[in-house]
């Protein structure tokens, strides 16, 4: 269909980085009836990108009155509700089933046991079957985050086009924990959702799915230096400790692990002193050239999660069931769950099981 000339416009301020003058456009677009679903699908994302998240969910929510199977628009509202509790919740089922798995948090105290997950996770599950059964969340990691940004994707296409690291990157550190099992993996997740780490940037767990990474199950800590990182590497093994939490390593590493084949000194950190490779002033240059191709990208805004157990949350745990019953970790079946119709992991996995299976031991 045709794009009237106000929609037109506003994707072009979009793609300049305008997103004031873009949902201008778009809102002026409204009276027309023509692509209401383009429409309003553009309204949410422009709203998202500056953080008013009650605008950018009610957008959303009129394109599936158009079309209750976009799933830009499912993906977006269920990636949402993990930052806000919309104040109307009666929209559709997305809403209605995150509220329900909402109110599980009150069985949720410090890190459950496996009785308690497992009676959370079946409870989850059965509102899900109910409400959202057709679907399918191909989502792999769940993050915690305040309102400081990463911005990974800016920083690997830098480091794909030119082949360098980006500056911010030098700053980078995390501590990594690979766990045990799946289950274990759960309640690190669990511990994750408790701010104990006052000068974290960010934290997250998931499965690993990247051909020939070692370790399957993770989780990170992330700093923009490394004293904050070193100071905080104590405090969360002891509470891994306390909290009984299975791991085979707890270490702290520099950036991405994409970065060590090119720069094999960027890997080896220095804890007393200047590092062995710093960033090259010379770079700056080709970091420039991304971002004039990707101004939109320098604008947006990122809240603070709820850090609770939502929609969002139960999907992407329910992944790592699947991806656990497929590698043959065992401990899944302490809290398996009926539906493991999502095959999309067996198709990253395919070339991959060997090596995963030999990472569980």
């Amino acid at each position: 269909m045709e794009l009237t000339k106000k929609q037109t416009e506003g994707i072009k301020y979009y793609k300049l980085g305008k997103i004031s003058e873009a949902i201008s456009c778009f809102e002026s677009s409204t009276s027309e009836n023509i692509n209401n679903e383009l429409i309003y699908e553009s309204l949410g994302i422009c709203y998202m990108k500056i953080g008013e998240y009650e605008k950018s969910i009610d957008n959303f929510s009129k394109v599936l009155e158009f079309n209750s199977k976009n799933q830009k628009s499912i993906f977006s509202i269920i990636n949402l509700l993990n930052f806000i509790k919309p104040e109307n919740s009666n929209k559709n089922n997305i809403f209605l089933t995150n509220d329900k798995i909402l109110s599980l948090n009150k069985n949720i105290k410090d890190i459950p046991d496996i009785n308690v997950i497992k009676e959370i996770f079946e409870k989850a599950e059965s509102y899900t079957n109910e409400n959202c059964n057709e679907i399918d969340y191909n989502e792999t990691q769940i993050f915690r985050r305040d309102n400081k940004k990463l911005d990974c994707d800016r920083h690997f296409k830098v480091f794909n086009k030119f082949h360098i690291i980006p500056k911010y990157c030098f700053n980078c550190y995390k501590i990594q924990i690979i766990t045990k099992d799946v289950l274990e993996l759960i309640k690190l997740y669990f511990l994750f959702n408790q701010s104990f780490i006052k000068k974290s940037i960010l934290r997250k767990c998931m499965i690993e799915i990247r051909s020939n990474i070692k370790g399957n199950y993770k989780g990170f800590v992330y700093f923009d230096n490394l004293q904050d990182c070193v100071e905080a590497l104590e405090i969360i093994k002891k509470k891994i400790l306390t909290a009984g939490i299975k791991t085979k390593i707890i270490e702290i590493k520099h950036g991405c692990s994409e970065f060590y084949e090119k720069f094999p000194d960027y890997k080896n950190i220095n804890f007393k002193g200047k590092q062995k490779i710093n960033y090259n002033e010379n770079w700056k240059k080709y970091e420039e050239i991304i971002d004039k191709k990707t101004i939109i990208k320098n604008r947006i805004h990122v809240g603070s999660t709820l850090n609770m157990f939502t929609l969002s949350d139960f999907f992407i745990l329910r992944n790592w069931l699947v991806y656990a019953k497929f590698l043959g970790d065992t401990s899944f079946q302490k809290i398996d769950l009926k539906k493991s119709k999502n095959n999309f992991l067996n198709n990253i996995l395919k070339n991959q099981y060997e090596f995963r299976k030999k990472e569980l031991r």
